[in-house]
């Protein structure tokens, strides 16, 4: 079950040796995580791009 969860990833982790391989899983889980959450913010994708190029935080 442990390598369900974002294999993709988790196989990049592993083949640069970037983690050891104890804690992938933890990795991969706060990553997919992450990109849950990420997903449901409010702010559209190319919308969020723009406010971190120019630094603005959406408020006139």
């Amino acid at each position: 079950m442990k390598n369900q969860l974002l294999p993709e990833f988790q196989e990049f982790l592993r083949s640069c040796r970037l983690v050891n391989e104890k804690y992938i899983h933890f990795y991969a889980y706060w990553a997919s995580k992450f990109l849950s959450f990420s997903n449901k913010s409010v702010i559209p994708n190319h919308e969020r791009s723009a406010h971190i190029l120019t630094g603005s935080n959406g408020f006139a």
